[in-house]
């Protein structure tokens, strides 16, 4: 875990509520199944894909160690070109 947050600070890709719905949509989860993998509340899930709570460091940890760096680090540039097409 701790080599998983030394890459992922490095790598500098921020986690927002955008590019956290953005990976559990395209890995086919809903927020419940996200929620059992990710051991929180779908809740939680739901406030964090609204805006209506921060990401906390914990649960960004757990998203990449569930998603991998690479996995999110090619969403966020995808998500990224396409609105700057827009």
């Amino acid at each position: 875990m701790a080599l998983v947050n030394k890459l992922y600070k490095r790598r500098g890709v921020k986690m927002d509520s955008k590019l956290f719905k953005t990976l559990r949509q395209l890995n086919q989860l809903t927020q419940l199944q996200a929620a059992d993998r990710l051991k929180v509340s779908r809740a939680l899930l739901a406030l964090v894909e609204t805006d209506k709570t921060p990401i906390s460091r914990a649960l960004e940890r757990k998203v990449n160690e569930e998603f991998g760096l690479e996995q999110i680090e090619h969403v966020k540039k995808t998500m990224d070109l396409l609105n700057r097409n827009l």
